[in-house]
């Protein structure tokens, strides 16, 4: 069986790519997260957005190790923890409905647009 201590550049290269592949979701993850809600509320929710991700990054964690303590070292009951987590992060990415793109009502979008409206088009006299 080969190993990474055998063949250190085949690891390295592979582990690149795993990586690669778990990085890969960032910029679109971000854009669209960014895109689905509105103006006004954007960087709370970004910011909730980070503070949830950085909890999970500790209970995961730490419910895996717990689960693997109580049940004497197998890895069986934390894959099944973690699957639940990820097939309810998707239940509810699937429940969520797009409502981003859309001017605050009151914001300075429509202040704005409301202002050109009310004034007069200028005339054009040609003598």
């Amino acid at each position: 069986m080969a190993t990474g201590d055998n063949i250190p550049f085949l690891a390295v290269t592979l582990i690149s790519i795993a990586v690669a592949g778990a990085l890969a979701y960032d910029g679109p993850f971000w854009a669209s997260a960014s895109r689905a809600m509105p103006v006004a509320v954007a960087g709370t929710a970004m910011g909730l957005i980070n503070a949830v991700g950085n909890l999970g990054g500790f209970v995961g964690p730490y419910v895996g190790g717990y689960l693997q303590d109580v049940t004497h070292g197998s890895f069986l009951a934390t894959s099944i923890f973690l699957a639940c987590c990820l097939l309810a992060a998707g239940l509810v990415m699937l429940s969520l409905r797009r409502g981003g793109d859309r001017p605050v009502a009151g914001g300075p979008l429509q202040e704005g647009k409301q202002g050109r409206a009310g004034a007069e088009k200028p005339t054009h006299n040609i003598s």
